[in-house]
């Protein structure tokens, strides 16, 4: 191995929580069948990009699959698409969904020869010589993992190159999901630690030494992950031989769908329209389209009478999906609250105290009540209220 080699940059795609042949129990039965095509096609963009691209290694770490036990479909789609990236060396860290059973598709060996399923629950290191590469990954042997994964454990060096660390792992998780600390992690070595373990995607980070990120979702599927799924892309320039790299990281986007909400004070708005028109000009601003869905928060005090529209769709903003959050209080005249004797006064010093204290939940339900009770006394159609 010439000292030429040793310094080549080495170029990285790291990924995880893809979820193939998910259910999407939640959905419909044809929404279900697109979102899990969705989800294929996105994972073969990925490994589209890493042959166009040149990767050298390709990290998957955890829940490739939404359950060992895959679909001929699913295996034959893995074989397709590692197939058609003979330079990249794909390494798959097994998580708590794909974990390695005794039936587990990784199992099977019918996965491409530059395919690398780690098996082994303990940190196992794999070199690939030609590129003067070691990557140290561990493994899910069923759906709870025993300990950390990193805890008095080290990456052994690899003198002749960089040294990559994969698996899936939780910050801060609870026993049985391989949590690790940022100090494991910087004790352990390695150039770049590459995590999966239901983290979103925040950044790459430093401990000690080495450079490290969680993946996220390759393609994100609810609202407390935004923007579009991905992977991150990491090249390291190796300094003189067992001096460690420079470490360069980007985040490339690779999701269909873009999931995004926005928060809007209502307060003071005096009709529908201007409610409408305010939403139109965000959606517009931040270029949301139809491969974006939208979740609408609504905050703020609103007159008794004003009536939040509940039959607005995506179709209205030529969205994939929008929803429709009312978190709003009804706002009142205190005074003459005090003053009204009638029915609508007793309605009103019933529930006005219950939008005051309790849960969120408790405030909205009472300020439900409040205008359901209010239309009907003032006979309005109380379905739009």
């Amino acid at each position: 191995m010439s000292e030429q080699q040793a310094r080549t940059p080495v170029k990285v795609l790291h990924f995880g929580d893809v979820f193939l042949d998910c259910p999407f129990s939640a959905m419909s039965a044809s929404q279900s069948a697109a979102r899990r095509a969705e989800t294929r096609n996105t994972f073969l963009r990925a490994v589209r990009y890493a042959a166009e691209q040149e990767i050298d290694v390709v990290l998957i770490t955890g829940n490739l699959i939404d359950n060992s036990y895959a679909t001929l479909e699913t295996l034959e789609l893995l074989r397709g698409a590692f197939s058609s990236a003979p330079a990249c060396r794909f390494v798959i860290c097994p998580g708590p969904h794909d974990c390695l059973g005794d039936a587990s598709i990784y199992q099977m060996g019918r996965l491409p020869s530059n395919v690398t399923v780690m098996d082994s629950v303990a940190p196992k290191r794999v070199v690939f010589e030609d590129i003067c590469t070691a990557v140290v990954g561990w493994a899910f042997c069923d759906r709870n993992y025993p300990g950390s994964p990193l805890e008095n454990n080290s990456a052994e060096p690899y003198e002749q190159g960089v040294t990559l660390v994969a698996g899936y792992a939780t910050d801060g998780g609870e026993e049985g999901d391989a949590p690790v600390s940022i100090s494991q992690i910087g004790e352990f070595g390695g150039e770049f630690t590459a995590l999966s373990g239901g983290n979103l995607f925040d950044g790459f980070h430093r401990a000690a030494s080495a450079t490290y990120a969680y993946s996220g979702a390759l393609e994100n599927s609810c609202y407390e992950e935004p923007g579009f799924g991905g992977a991150n892309l990491i090249t390291l320039y190796p300094f003189a031989v067992g001096q460690g790299a420079r470490v360069e990281t980007a985040r490339v986007d690779f999701g269909c769908r873009r999931y995004a909400m926005e928060e809007f004070d209502v307060t003071g708005v005096k009709s529908q329209n201007e409610l409408l028109n305010r939403i139109t000009a965000v959606i517009r601003e931040r270029g949301y389209g139809q491969e974006t869905a939208l979740r609408v928060i609504l905050t703020g005090r609103t007159p008794i009478g004003f009536a939040v529209p509940k039959t607005l769709t995506n179709e209205n903003f030529g969205l994939y999906v929008f929803e429709l959050v009312d978190r709003t209080l009804p706002s009142f005249d205190e005074s003459a609250v005090a003053r009204d004797m009638t029915v609508r006064g007793e309605v009103c010093r019933t529930l006005i105290p219950q939008m005051r204290t309790g849960t969120e939940e408790e405030k909205q339900a009472a300020a439900y009540a409040l205008r359901v009770a209010l239309g009907a006394l003032e006979s309005r159609d109380i379905s739009k209220l």
